[in-house]
């Protein structure tokens, strides 16, 4: 069973690619992330998660954006696009 982190760092990714399909942006505001919810706590955890992987990469502290990874942008859906 996947973690709540897990999840969320899944459908961060996923929608992270949709934004920058529609923008051509690399690195993305976590505010406009609309899968990420309010809960702070879940969404660090998420961040720190897919860091880990390999998946992303977080700027600020705490994390104000994020960029992914040819990882990330398989998990999301869309490598090499």
């Amino acid at each position: 069973m996947r973690s709540k982190a897990e999840a969320l760092a899944r459908r961060i990714c996923r929608e992270v690619v949709r934004q920058q399909a529609s923008r051509h942006m690399l690195w993305i505001s976590i505010e406009d992330l609309t899968v990420a919810g309010r809960d702070r706590k879940l969404i660090d955890a998420a961040l720190k998660w897919a860091e880990q992987q390999g998946w992303l990469t977080a700027g600020g502290e705490p994390a104000h954006s994020v960029i992914l990874t040819e990882d990330g942008r398989r998990i999301g859906g869309r490598a090499g696009k």
